[in-house]
């Protein structure tokens, strides 16, 4: 997938480690997800979750600088939905480049024939809930400690 010309979704390879870990290991970044992660944990994400056949999460890579930026989430939820989802780099956020990146899972999704998505986030995220608004995700329950919201496409 291509995010406008600049940003590309990918899948993620053996030599994005760093760059993620940079990300993953980010306390501001991460102050919604889970905690932050070690390298060691970082490499074990990887190889469990980004090196696999059909992973269910992506490296979003900047193009000109060749380095990842982000982490983006796109994997089967339920019968009906994929599950959509973003962290972005410090640096990089503020830059529309969560928009971006949602337009293009829509469009993916759309292309895939899925018919809905599906976004998770905390209640104190505020901006993550501005973008589900945004973009036509509708609540629909409280699991756990977070928040679920759906968009038929």
């Amino acid at each position: 997938m291509i995010v406008e010309k600049q940003y590309s979704i990918r899948p993620y390879r053996k030599e994005d480690l760093y760059d993620l870990f940079e990300i993953l290991n980010d306390p501001e970044v991460m102050r919604f997800m889970e905690k932050t992660y070690s390298l060691q944990e970082t490499e074990e994400f990887l190889k469990t979750y980004g090196l696999r056949d059909r992973p269910p999460v992506y490296a979003l890579e900047d193009i000109r600088k060749k380095k990842v930026i982000g982490h983006i989430i796109f994997h089967p939820y339920d019968d009906s939905a994929y599950e959509i989802g973003w962290i972005i780099a410090k640096e990089e956020q503020g830059k529309g480049i969560a928009s971006a990146c949602i337009e293009s899972m829509i469009s993916t999704g759309r292309k895939k024939g899925i018919r809905q998505l599906v976004i998770e986030c905390t209640s104190d995220n505020l901006i993550s809930l501005h973008l589900a608004e945004k973009y036509g995700f509708r609540y629909e329950r409280k699991e756990d400690n977070l928040l679920v919201f759906r968009k038929m496409i």
